[in-house]
């Protein structure tokens, strides 16, 4: 059965791991750091006590670059191993596909960060032929998938927009991080991250027509056009299903933007 849309996937113990950051040696915390070098260079230029203080400065750029280099690499790292180990599939930070990310979110974000202070999201473009995008849910921070054939999928930025909102929806429902066995629960958990992904696509200057087009590129992928008792239980046995009620909740919010939303939000 082909797989559609959003998987949620609960890892809260493991989402914690990428949370947190290790902690430093003891040694390495009582070496004075570039901050604290720069004010101490300061001080003895000021009281003129360096004969050479261009030489001094010089070194602490140096440090500076080694530093910041230092962290690209291990960030790099990091990323590769989430990737690998959350989403299954080597991380593509040169790809296109990411391109398209980084073009859409600095436009989502900021939404996103007003509406939910507290919670954030890192999301992780990955190499897979995989029409899907899922969510490794933390209790204050959490990571997306987003393959690159997912992308490509979709069309415009908005549609990107739509499918990331989503995700974040996920990311920020408390209430539905957990095991979801009975259809009704996994309706209810789909067509509120639905709500959220649609509220933060319009508030973020997008179109809200983009939500309909992914939804109906979507449905298209899934195969499935049935309605009625047969097609919600065919649905149960999908990551994620794409069920008659909750392509009438998209209908159903696309109709209220143009009756109430569609003027003050499209200025």
């Amino acid at each position: 059965m082909k797989r559609i849309l959003i998987t949620t996937i609960l890892l809260l113990g493991a989402a914690r791991s990428f949370a947190q950051q290790p902690a430093k040696p003891d040694e390495k915390q009582a070496q004075p750091t570039l901050q604290q070098r720069l004010e101490q260079t300061c001080q003895s230029i000021k009281s003129g006590e360096l004969a050479n203080p261009q030489k001094q400065l010089a070194d602490i750029c140096r440090a500076y670059d080694d530093e910041q280099e230092k962290k690209k690499e291990q960030s790099k790292e990091q990323m590769q191993f989430w990737s690998a180990k959350y989403c299954g599939a080597p991380w593509a930070p040169d790809s296109t596909q990411r391109a398209k990310v980084a073009q859409v979110l600095p436009k989502l974000l900021p939404t996103f960060q007003r509406q939910y202070a507290g919670q954030g999201v890192t999301l992780l473009v990955v190499t897979s032929p995989t029409i899907n995008a899922w969510t490794v849910a933390g209790e204050n921070r959490s990571l997306i998938c987003m393959p690159t054939a997912m992308i490509d999928f979709l069309s415009s930025d908005g549609e990107v927009a739509f499918i990331m909102g989503h995700e974040m929806g996920h990311a920020v429902d408390q209430a539905c991080k957990g095991p979801k066995t009975d259809m009704a629960v996994r309706r209810t958990c789909e067509s509120r991250a639905d709500a959220v992904g649609f509220d933060l696509l319009v508030k973020s200057g997008f179109s809200a027509y983009d939500a309909g087009a992914a939804f109906g590129k979507l449905e298209m992928y899934s195969g499935d056009i049935k309605t009625g008792v047969q097609a919600q239980l065919q649905a149960l046995g999908r990551d994620h299903p794409m069920t008659p009620d909750r392509v009438q909740h998209m209908r159903d919010m696309l109709t209220q933007y143009n009756v109430v939303l569609k003027g003050p939000l499209s200025h």
